[in-house]
């Protein structure tokens, strides 16, 4: 069933309306809703109500439910797929009654920070320290307050709002990241503690007490360095 409002040459609205408590219901197997204009959302779901309260009493926008009691892995609340209709993320159910999970591949808990100098150039990988002169820097002799790296792969971002902002860089602070390597470091093992080097930017083997970055996940033979370094 199709249902159009106006002309092919028109910019017209399609308004379906209920009144008082009644819902619009759609009953279906499949419900597909398809929107081909850049620069904007397919859909917008709005209450205007503007009721405040706790606990469900207040107005909401948007509720989802599955008819399993235990939604499992396999049961999916939100899909986010790409162009290609393979799954980069997913909200799903986690074998429990009263929980669910957030699940992508992005490997790290990231916040935006501001640069101490606004034209310096911190690259993906690099590792970041507090700087003395307030906001942050790549790591160095002087600032070596580490705070984590510059990610591109945060699965979570906090401090958002600057996307679009040069004065402001990514830094993964918890989780899994990847990080250069000073090639003066020695062997680096699989667990191996890594602080930072005296080259700016770059990680070394901790071979002595103090603050370091993290454990790595892999190993680093600087005879055989990887092609990123």
């Amino acid at each position: 069933m199709y249902i159009e409002a106006g002309e092919t040459f028109n910019s017209s609205n399609l308004t379906l309306t209920t009144y008082n408590s009644g819902n619009f219901l759609v009953n279906s197997y499949n419900f597909s809703l398809t929107g081909s204009q850049a620069s904007t959302a397919s859909a917008t779901i709005y209450n205007p109500d503007t009721t405040t309260g706790t606990a469900r009493t207040g107005a909401d926008v948007l509720a989802l439910k599955l008819g399993a009691v235990t939604p499992n892995t396999g049961n999916y609340y939100i899909d986010f797929l790409n162009g290609n209709g393979l799954t980069i993320g997913k909200i799903r159910g986690n074998a429990t009654t009263t929980s669910i999970t957030y699940d992508t591949s992005g490997g790290d808990y990231a916040e935006y920070y501001p640069k101490a100098n606004p034209s310096e150039t911190i690259e993906i990988g690099d590792a970041v320290c507090l700087s003395t002169n307030g906001g942050i820097t790549r790591c160095n002799s002087t600032d070596s307050k580490i705070l984590g790296v510059m990610s591109n792969t945060a699965g979570f971002v906090g401090n958002g709002g600057h996307d679009d902002d040069p004065n402001y860089i990514l830094i993964g602070i918890v989780g899994q990241l990847p990080a250069k390597v000073d090639s003066t470091s020695g062997v680096i093992n699989a667990s191996d503690p890594v602080t930072i080097s005296s080259v700016n930017g770059k990680i070394i083997k901790a071979t002595s007490a103090g603050m370091i970055l993290g454990r790595t996940l892999e190993s680093y033979d600087p005879a055989n360095p990887p092609a990123d370094g």
